[in-house]
């Protein structure tokens, strides 16, 4: 369960660190607050992806939980843009992306 749970996270870690590290702000204070835009899962032969896209300096925290297994990325001072909570994806061993803010 570990080795399949570790072939979903991986490969959506990568997605997420890319993701993150194309939304930087280009040195410029021009955006005054950092937003998550968009949220999508994508659907390859080489399993699922989740890409994150946002506007600024999209700072990210990587963690994994247990009961159930689930990888944790937060994003800190970050508003969140999208209207979506929850993307159900129920295959290659991903139930779903849940999306919240904390208050």
């Amino acid at each position: 369960m570990r080795k399949q749970l570790l072939g979903v996270f991986l490969p959506l870690l990568v997605l997420v660190l890319m993701a993150a590290a194309e939304t930087q702000s280009t040195g410029t204070e021009s955006a005054r607050y950092t937003t998550l835009q968009k949220v999508a899962v994508l659907h390859s032969e080489d399993g699922i992806s989740v890409e994150i896209s946002g506007r600024g300096n999209l700072r990210k925290k990587i963690s994994t939980a247990d009961s159930p297994a689930r990888l944790v990325v937060d994003l800190p001072a970050t508003v969140m843009a999208t209207s979506h909570s929850h993307i159900g994806v129920g295959s290659d061993g991903l139930k779903g992306v849940l999306i919240g803010m904390d208050a």
